[in-house]
This record gives C-alpha cells, sequence and structure tokens, in this order.
C-alpha cells in the first residue's frame, strides 16, 4: 500500500502507493470504529536502507492502530463515567461494564441480584 519510493524495504513495491502521511491519517479517520486487531507485514529491514525508512513508517503504523484502540476505550469509559445516578444511590459495574445501581442500607447482593 506505501509507496516504493518511501518504503522500499517490503515484499510488494507498490509504486504510486499512498505517503506515509495519508496512510496515517486514514488510520486516524478509523477511530471511532471498534477495531480490536491490527495487521502490519512485509516489512523487511534487512533490505531497508541506512535511514530505516520502511521500519520507521511500519513502526508508526502500529503505533497509530494501537492508539486508535486505546483512545476509543477511554472514550467509552467516559461516557460510561458520565451516566447519571440518582442522589442517595451507590453504584458499581458487572464483569460487562454496565452500571449496577445500589440503594444505601439495603442488602448489596440483593439489590444487584434484581438490577440484572
Amino acid at each position: 500500500m506505501a509507496d516504493s519510493s518511501l518504503c522500499p524495504a517490503t515484499g510488494t513495491p507498490e509504486p504510486g502507493g499512498w505517503t506515509n502521511r495519508e496512510l496515517i491519517q486514514i488510520i486516524r479517520g478509523l477511530e471511532d470504529l471498534n477495531i480490536v486487531a491490527g495487521d502490519l507485514v512485509e516489512v523487511s529491514p534487512a533490505y531497508d536502507g541506512p535511514g530505516e525508512q520502511t521500519a520507521l513508517a511500519g513502526a508508526q503504523l502500529v503505533y497509530e492502530m494501537l492508539t486508535n484502540m486505546v483512545k476509543r476505550e477511554v472514550k467509552m469509559q467516559m461516557k460510561r463515567d458520565k451516566e447519571d445516578i440518582p442522589q442517595g444511590k451507590k453504584a458499581g459495574r458487572n464483569l460487562e461494564g454496565d452500571t449496577i445501581k445500589i440503594d444505601e442500607g439495603v442488602n448489596k447482593d440483593q439489590t444487584i441480584k434484581d438490577e440484572l
């Protein structure tokens, strides 16, 4: 996918491919999607020049993919934390991340069963 003049150490050179800036812009544009995995293939530093531009571009793309995944999870956590909880109530989270409201002075286990 990357232009072979910018990333020469690859198994499938792509003349006229995307620049590093374009690839980063595309990956950053995907940050609102629920991406759970990423893959970078065919970077061969052994065939890279002294500037190691292919390895550096590959490292930057992996960084961008991981950053998108972390940013989305942080945004989702902030959204969950902003949920309104009535006064006089406590809240916790179950394993699925759902808010569980717990009345004060009531048996905690009974309240959780009622909410589920």
